[in-house]
């Protein structure tokens, strides 16, 4: 036996999802019945996202960067990520469960930009299919600090003294910290700006 589903939803009031008994009922010529049943499920609602997590959310060269998109039911396929502007190329690499997750490389061909997730496509296992709106931002620093030439003052000293080492470090994304040394000796520093160029 079979059914053509309307494509409507109109197998079900509303259209909403349900549990539904496909009966089975067989009658012989002296009027003896049997019957058997088994359960099908409407599913005619498209699926969400329960969440979208980002680690780290500001990355460097080098860094691994892990992207795991959880929807609220199981998908067909992996959801499909849709960025705005330019794509940082995640790679899918894993599937626990609900939980998916992409997998990418800070190199030198990501250059210091933020790309932003936009949506989010996601296909059920019957084919019902959503977009679902997303704002997640990586923020690449993919760009070395520059530090000039120091100027070590004096170039020659003796068993005492002060040694005194400027320079100027360039850096738009901010420093964490500065440090310096004289052989395995570690030097106090301080930083005269605080905005780039640092001095």
């Amino acid at each position: 036996c079979t059914y053509a589903m309307s494509g409507t939803g109109s197998e079900l009031a509303g259209a909403i999802e349900s549990v539904q008994v496909v009966l089975i009922q067989a009658t012989d010529l002296a009027g003896n019945i049997a019957t058997q049943s088994e359960d099908i499920v409407f599913d005619f609602r498209p699926p969400d996202l329960s969440d979208v997590n980002l680690s780290p959310s500001t990355a460097r060269l080098g860094t691994t960067v892990f992207l795991t998109v959880t929807p609220d039911e199981t998908t067909g396929a992996a959801p499909t990520l849709n960025w705005q502007g330019a794509d940082p190329d995640f790679t899918f690499t894993s599937q626990a469960g609900l939980n998916y997750t992409y997998r990418l490389t800070i190199t030198g061909t990501h250059t210091q930009s933020s790309y932003t997730l936009a949506s989010v496509g996601l296909s059920d296992t019957v084919g019902n299919a959503s977009t679902v709106l997303q704002s997640v931002t990586l923020t690449v620093d993919s760009v070395e600090p520059t530090i000039s030439t120091p100027v070590v003052t004096p170039e020659r000293i003796g068993l005492s003294g002060l040694v005194s080492v400027s320079f100027t470090i360039a850096e738009s994304s901010g420093l964490s910290s500065v440090d310096a040394s004289i052989g395995t000796q570690t030097m106090a520093c301080s930083t005269t700006d605080i905005v780039s160029p640092f001095n």
